[in-house]
């Protein structure tokens, strides 16, 4: 599936890059600082989501560990989106905020994580997301680049303390679980979508077949 609008991609990519990523960026800092300045508590917390908290399913993924954690995170994000331009048309990067972050915010419920907090496993899932909906990358190089990011995902679940230097620098455990978590919603949000594609492409090509031909009729009927 290609959008109608994806040749206009390389003259709109610059600027809506740069809203989104400055909205990104300000709303993720304001909630560090009111963190910070102990105004407001967004962090996913098991025991208060329980106890009628839903939203913190969601909010949690934008309050860091510490500014390192952020910028890290931040980072991340504006390069995501920039390599992958197809998660800027039709506000894919925000489907895919509350999607992949409502998928990753319930599934831990399920694991023994008390508190989590960060936006890695929301990048995961949408680095899986773009690259498996974007047509423009070459499909060796995304071939390549999505068994090296599922092996790292992998690996990491088998062998945690691959992420101890990141540990050290963010100052606190990286949620593995947030990672597959994410990594498999954005890969099931990018099936559904190419397979929406597909059926919608289908029954527009088994419309247009079936359409009378107007012109003959016309002249049959002179």
């Amino acid at each position: 599936m290609t959008d109608h609008n994806t040749t206009d991609l390389p003259q709109s990519h610059l600027k809506t890059w740069c809203w989104v990523s400055a909205l990104c960026l300000c709303v993720s800092s304001l909630l560090m600082l009111s963190f910070d300045q102990g105004w407001l508590d967004v962090s996913w917390q098991k025991r208060l989501i329980y106890q009628g908290d839903y939203w913190r399913v969601l909010s949690g993924h934008w309050l860091h560990l510490s500014w390192n954690h952020w910028l890290m995170n931040q980072l991340g994000l504006v390069l995501i989106l920039w390599l992958l331009p197809m998660l800027l048309l039709k506000a894919r990067w925000l489907l895919g905020f509350v999607g992949i972050g409502l998928v990753i915010g319930i599934s831990l419920l399920a694991t023994d994580l008390d508190g989590y907090v960060g936006m890695s496993g929301v990048l995961y899932g949408l680095l899986f997301y773009g690259a498996l909906i974007d047509h423009s990358l070459p499909k060796r190089i995304k071939a390549l680049f999505l068994t090296l990011v599922a092996m790292k995902v992998l690996v990491e679940q088998v062998w945690p303390q691959l992420n101890a230097a990141t540990e050290a620098q963010i100052g606190g455990m990286v949620a593995i679980d947030a990672h597959l978590f994410g990594s498999l919603a954005g890969v099931g949000m990018a099936l559904l979508e190419l397979t929406y594609g597909r059926l919608r492409a289908r029954n527009s090509s088994t419309t247009d077949s079936k359409a009378p031909n107007n012109s003959n009729n016309q002249r049959e009927a002179d």
